[in-house]
């Protein structure tokens, strides 16, 4: 049960910014292109001229086009574009989630030594060493190289 909570807290993020593509996917470009079809059967047979020039000018009418997407018949062409826009776009999502990288060093502090393992020095006294992480230094007395190449950035406060 605290492997679902903790994969769940982790997904929270995830979901709510997939959640908000989604709602925006679905205003700028589904209501739109279901007005385009409304448009498009209007004759009985599907138009692409009057489809396109629904599509197109959804934008030019924001509001009045947006009301009639949502007014009698026309919600169910509406209803039906989006269950299947949302179906491929669940799947989508789906494997985007599997597909994210998983870096190795999960709960591991930034900068610590701790992924060293056998390759850090330990000195008993920081006066005598380069501290590099917590309980981890560099001796200045030991033979051979002692160069240090830092990477990333210094905090002064």
């Amino acid at each position: 049960m605290f492997k679902i909570k903790e994969l769940l807290k982790e997904l929270k993020k995830n979901f709510i910014i997939f959640g908000i593509i989604w709602a925006v996917l679905t205003i700028l470009f589904i209501v739109p292109f279901s007005y385009g079809i409304i448009k498009g059967m209007e004759t009985g047979s599907f138009n692409i001229s009057q489809f396109s020039s629904g599509f197109m000018g959804f934008y030019g009418n924001f509001f009045g086009c947006f009301k009639e997407v949502f007014t009698g018949e026309n919600v169910d062409t509406f209803t039906s574009v989006l269950s299947k826009f949302s179906i491929a776009y669940v799947i989508l999502v789906i494997i985007l989630l599997l597909r994210m990288d998983k870096h190795g060093y999960e709960g591991i502090e930034h900068g610590s030594g701790d992924w060293a393992g056998g390759e850090r020095f330990s000195v008993l006294s920081p006066n005598k060493g380069i501290l590099l992480a917590e309980k981890t230094y560099l001796p200045t007395d030991k033979r051979g190289n002692v160069n240090i190449l830092v990477v990333g950035r210094l905090w002064f406060w």
